[in-house]
């Protein structure tokens, strides 16, 4: 389209569109500097404006600009218009040279994000010999570009007398996981957000982990090398729009039939075990387990207070013996969850866990790249082999479990970001296989104080399977044969889970009564326990958060919006389940120290003469 019919269209369409017509009068006094056009609107009205958008974007939406001035000539010179809810058009790793020029919509993960930093977009200069003024475009954002030459013949000293300036930052986006095939490196895209995007209310709105669509302009970056321009070409997105989207999946839309089969799932007797058998159905003899976990993706809100605040996220650390599903846990709570991730201890560090202090390729200076914890924001971080990460890896895990922040101070940057992340990790004993004789803090290499970090702790033993349970592993593994990938099961698992966090169950003061009853009496156990001189797992307050968060995590997964005496019930068992597996029996105020019927190997008759030792020190 030529210039003239694209602003004579743009118009027509103000004119004809009285909501649009009555946003552009308000800008002024709103003191807004751009208009946001629907694209379905536009579409609707004349199809070619959109394809000269999406073909020659930085001329259209120019001239769109100035039909819109020319309608209100109280707007500065510098109103831009702005395009939503175009469809998706590009993922990271598909963008080419051909694109460059053009208009893209590509989602991703906020991995880092800048400071919000003026730069100058033009310039004026006066020539000393004649008085012209010159008017330099900043193209480049690498270096400061002054006047060549003046008419006159003068060619340097040039007095800079003014600069048009506009804040700016710079962020990174990277691919989702699900949109890459297997060996694939996650894309990574630089956006540039200038102006009307850096208000505090759209900015601080864009944080590292969080999901966004962005809309702009594919711009090219010449390479430098030790200070100079190579043939080599790099690629940022010039953002015009940014939609960012909301991870409390409040904004997201079911329809009437999804919630009806929801409430029926929900108000099953049998709502877990349906649940697991979905999700978990190539698992068997872990049914606590992988329940646990199941309600661990559910997660509770959380509370935030004025001294305190008080985190949702449980987390869940499994340890057992080598090829005993553990992984195979993870992997498909990985799959199931709305939002998640898998990564491998042995291959992590710290700084892939927090965050990093690096280059920023657009603005200079340094920006936080995030690390796994900050992007797995208000989701699922499955963590494999934890016991192999190396000790100063494992130390940066304290905080972020805890207070659900990450704070980092390099390179002259000091910032905290969010990490509500529920970690599930998977652990082997020190010695190759676990032993049920001796506590579970001496069998994994990890300290004391990160394992207690965990909400629940499941030993995940071979010995608790049946003969039962090895007939049908066995049978499930030789039946195994190349499936149709049930997505439909799992999308609706993914949006049924999803929709169980909008829940945001209170708890009634008779519940308060019941929980805060069942805690005296584990307390009186362990009471009962010292004074005999035997060693008991630990009890201690933090235990009344995690029978909290079970179960609001069990009423959220039946849609219930107060808890009931039954979600209580449900949430105090499961609690009970992770204490007796660590030792402790509040039933009879036993330590578990032997199991009835169990050959006894050489490595657990030595844990059973530690243990006897230990209680004979704490005797005497």
């Amino acid at each position: 389209m030529e210039t003239e019919e694209i602003i004579n269209k743009f118009t027509e369409f103000i004119e004809k569109d009285k909501d649009v017509l009555a946003k552009l009068n308000e800008q002024k006094t709103k003191e807004k500097s751009y208009l946001v056009i629907e694209y379905n609107k536009l579409l609707s009205f004349n199809v070619d404006i959109i394809e000269s958008i999406l073909e020659s974007p930085e001329d259209t939406l120019k001239c769109m600009s100035i039909a819109a001035i020319q309608l209100n000539l109280a707007l500065p010179k510098t109103f831009s218009i702005r395009v939503k809810s175009l469809p998706k058009n590009k993922h990271v790793n598909e963008i080419r040279v051909s694109d460059i020029g053009k208009f893209l919509v590509v989602p991703g993960l906020v991995k880092k994000k800048s400071d919000v930093k003026a730069t100058t977009i033009s310039s004026k200069f006066e020539c000393p010999t004649c008085g012209a003024i010159l008017t330099i475009l900043q193209i480049d954002d690498q270096t400061f570009n002054e006047p060549s030459r003046c008419a006159c013949g003068r060619r340097k000293n040039f007095r800079n007398i003014s600069n048009d300036n506009v804040n700016v930052f710079s962020m990174c986006i990277e691919e989702p996981m699900d949109v890459i095939g297997g060996g694939v490196k996650l894309g990574q895209l630089n956006i540039l957000c200038k102006d009307a995007l850096t208000q505090a209310k759209i900015e601080r709105k864009i944080y590292p982990g969080v999901k966004a669509e962005v809309a702009g302009i594919l711009r090219e970056l010449r390479v430098k090398k030790n200070g100079k321009k190579t043939c080599n070409l790099d690629w940022f997105l010039d953002a015009n729009y940014i939609k960012i989207e909301d991870e409390t999946f409040l904004d997201l839309n079911w329809t009437d039939e999804e919630i009806i089969k929801f409430k029926e799932l929900s108000t099953s007797p049998t709502w877990l075990y349906d649940l697991r058998k979905i999700i978990f159905s190539d698992i068997q003899g872990y049914d606590e387990e992988c329940e646990g976990i199941i309600l661990q993706m559910i997660g509770w809100v959380g509370i935030e207070r004025k001294t305190l605040d008080v985190r949702g996220n449980f987390h869940i650390l499994l340890v057992g013996d080598p090829g005993t599903s553990k992984s195979s846990m993870l992997r498909i709570a990985q799959k199931f969850s709305p939002k998640a991730q898998y990564i491998s201890g042995p291959t992590t560090s710290a700084v892939g866990l927090t965050a990093a202090a690096v280059k920023d390729e657009l603005l200079g200076g340094w920006s936080l790249e995030a690390g796994a914890l900050v992007l797995n924001h208000n989701a699922l971080l499955c963590l494999d082999e934890m016991d192999k990460m190396a000790e100063e890896d494992k130390l940066a895990l304290h905080d972020p479990l805890e207070s659900q922040v990450v704070s980092i101070a390099k390179a002259g940057v000091n910032a905290t970001m969010r990490a509500c992340t529920s970690l599930l990790a998977a652990a082997n004993p020190k010695h190759g296989s676990y032993s049920e004789y001796d506590s579970v803090f001496s069998q994994i290499d990890l300290v004391p104080s990160l394992i207690n970090r965990f909400d629940l702790i499941y030993p995940i033993l071979g010995s608790k399977l049946t003969e039962d349970d090895h007939y049908l592993i066995a049978k499930k593994m030789l039946s195994r044969k190349k499936e149709v990938t049930k997505t439909n099961e799992r999308d609706f698992i993914k949006r049924y889970i999803a929709y169980c966090k909008t829940i945001d169950p209170i708890i009634p003061e008779d519940i308060i009564e019941v929980l805060s009853g069942r805690y005296k009496h584990i307390q009186k156990l362990k009471k009962q326990l010292l004074d005999q001189g035997k060693v008991s797992t630990p009890v201690t307050p933090r235990n009344i958060d995690i029978l909290r968060r079970l179960t609001e995590a069990v009423a959220r997964s039946r849609l219930h919006k107060e808890v009931t005496n039954e979600d209580a019930d449900i949430a105090y068992k499961k609690m009970i389940y992770s204490l007796q597996q660590l030792g402790i029996d509040p039933n009879s105020g036993e330590v578990v120290i032997e199991t009835v019927n169990k050959q006894l190997t050489k490595k657990d008759l030595v844990a059973r003469i530690i243990n006897i030792i230990r209680t004979g020190s704490l005797k005497n």
